[in-house]
């Protein structure tokens, strides 16, 4: 017995040196070994994944504006569908004609049981903008005695206003669509991004500026600037500089220059210098959606150069600082405006006293005039 434990503790202590496993170890005293899983075999001729390249950003001159209109009707102005799908189709052919590539356009067409009271038609044009796009016109056709009445207004996305709300009778059914074209230019307000503020101005980029068309028939103000003496005798003056010009490279044998183009922004409904832009500051979160907007009072935007789609304007405000530069939490819009009317001035002073004007005060226009109970 002795012999056989000597034996057995000479063979541990040889299985220790040599880091071999005993060989007589019961079953439960073996140590489990962990099988690790093959990985698969690389492929040297395998090309690397590689991540989807990244859609570039179009610059907002080149990116047009999505626009929708929607055409509401009763059913005593068309007495079948197929009038109504060949009015949206001419309205959609002449504003396709006029506005070209600028406009990503999209017309529907919804037939009503009631023309909507004015407020209604005011209030309710935000309803299901969110997936129209940039802006959207709603217009009404509806019926009174022999005329038909047209009225119209736009929405804007960007400043989150709408524009007045424009009314035309029309006695021929057939110029229904030249008619709602017409509001349509006519509330129309292309939208601009302050990309760089200046001591009493500032830099706008056009949104779709390099895709606006060109003059059109249907802008009287560029109409009449284009007729006026001063456009008249600077545009001969320019012929005759550009043939002399032609004349003498022709005679040396060198191509004769292209003649320049003017801005794309001065044609249909556009912008021309001159014009005045309202302006509205947007609030983003931190996810970059719009929290909040804010219309600046008392601020105009006036626009003293048109370079195809960069604006360079003039402030004029009330304040010493109104425009902020552009960060990643906030953007600043401007909006064209063009009064419709002739401007009215107010003089306000206060009761019972004639002194001197107040300046700045916030005028409540009535339609009645006071009385005693309701002064």
């Amino acid at each position: 017995r002795r012999a056989t434990l000597f034996s057995a503790l000479i063979l541990s202590a040889g299985s220790l040196l040599t880091g071999e496993e005993p060989q007589n170890l019961p079953p439960t005293q073996t140590p489990s070994s962990v099988v690790e899983p093959m990985s698969p075999p690389v492929d040297p001729t395998a090309s690397p994944k590689r991540q989807p390249p990244k859609t570039p950003e179009i610059p907002l001159e080149l990116r047009p504006l999505k626009v929708a209109v929607e055409l509401s009707w009763t059913a005593d102005v068309f007495w079948d569908f197929q009038a109504a799908t060949q009015l949206q189709a001419e309205i959609a052919e002449q504003l396709g004609e006029i506005y070209g590539h600028w406009w990503s356009l999209s017309v529907s067409t919804e037939q009503i049981s009631h023309r909507p009271h004015r407020a209604d038609r005011t209030t309710s044009s935000a309803t299901n903008l969110k997936a129209t796009g940039d802006k959207l016109f709603r217009l009404t056709f509806s019926r009174s005695g022999a005329s038909y009445q047209v009225s119209g207004l736009e929405w804007d996305e960007q400043a989150g206003n709408s524009s007045p709300l424009l009314e035309e009778d029309v006695f021929d059914r057939r110029m229904l669509s030249s008619t709602a074209v017409k509001i349509i230019t006519e509330s129309f307000r292309p939208v601009a991004i302050v990309s760089e503020v200046r001591e009493g101005g500032a830099v706008l980029r056009v949104i779709g500026g390099e895709l606006a068309p060109g003059l059109g028939k249907l802008n009287p103000d560029a109409a009449e600037a284009m007729n006026s003496p001063e456009t008249v005798s600077s545009n001969e003056s320019t012929q005759v500089k550009s043939t002399q010009v032609n004349s003498s490279a022709t005679s040396s044998g060198e191509a004769s220059p292209v003649s320049t183009v003017s801005s794309p922004l001065s044609g249909v409904s556009a912008i021309l210098p001159g014009d005045y832009l309202t302006v509205v500051l947007k609030n983003f979160d931190k996810k970059h959606l719009v929290q909040s907007r804010q219309s600046l009072d008392w601020t105009y935007l006036k626009v003293t150069e048109l370079n195809r789609g960069r604006l360079e304007c003039k402030t004029i405000s009330a304040f010493r600082a109104p425009l902020v530069p552009a960060s990643r939490r906030s953007e600043t819009v401007a909006l064209r405006v063009r009064p419709l009317a002739q401007g009215t001035t107010v003089r306000v002073i206060p009761r019972g006293r004639n002194v001197e004007p107040l300046a700045g005060c916030r005028v409540q226009v009535l339609d009645r005039l006071p009385t005693v109970q309701a002064p």
